[in-house]
């Protein structure tokens, strides 16, 4: 099927598009990775500088371990962010792109075989959050329970403590909020109007 120059244009600008959108959904992933790993490396820093502090019997301040849960809550922020600009990026790709564009449809695909397969979707995007939401509880926990060996009924050290325990609960607010989250609302299978689909894919 020959096609108009204004439609050569036209695709050749969904192409261009599309490669930059998938270059910043790359990036993001990379992006996303990096906060986890600078995660582990701050919660090293404070968790180890509070294991030190237990080992000075003269040391009479508060934990520097209760410093980490807030700025493991900001980390966490910023990586659901990520996350859901990813999801943002992704429905576009599917929505506006890869839909009116021939020969394009990864993103698509993997949402159709995720809405497919629903334990399958379940699963691995579960497995995704809770792994790495994981990182930023469990941190939060070692630092709550490495401060609270020095812990006295001060009002300093009872401030620092409750504070770091509602950054906790808001860790665990923002990832239930991210589970609970329909990741691939109302996809359908590419029909008709795609050249060369089906309404629905082979069993084989």
């Amino acid at each position: 099927m020959c096609m108009s120059k204004s439609d050569e244009q036209i695709l050749a600008s969904k192409l261009k598009e599309y490669e930059a959108l998938r270059s910043e959904i790359l990036m993001r992933i990379e992006m996303r990775q990096k906060i986890i790993s600078i995660t582990l490396v701050v919660a090293g820093a404070f968790l180890s500088g509070g294991l030190l502090q237990m080992d000075k019997v003269a040391f009479t301040g508060p934990s520097v371990s209760f410093i980490y849960p807030p700025i493991a809550a900001c980390l966490a922020l910023a990586w659901v962010q990520v996350d859901y600009r990813i999801r943002d990026l992704s429905h576009y790709v599917r929505e506006y792109i890869e839909k009116y564009t021939p020969g394009l449809w990864w993103e698509t695909y993997l949402a159709v075989i995720r809405k497919k397969c629903k334990e399958f979707e379940r699963n691995s995007w579960r497995n995704l959050v809770l792994a790495h939401g994981g990182v930023f509880l469990l941190t939060q926990i070692m630092a709550l329970i490495i401060g609270y060996a020095t812990f006295k009924w001060e009002f300093l050290y009872i401030s620092l403590l409750g504070f770091d325990i509602i950054m906790l609960i808001f860790v665990v607010w923002i990832f239930n909020n991210l589970l609970r989250t329909n990741v691939y609302p109302d996809i359908k299978y590419p029909g008709s109007d795609r050249t060369g689909w089906k309404e629905t894919p082979d069993e084989t």
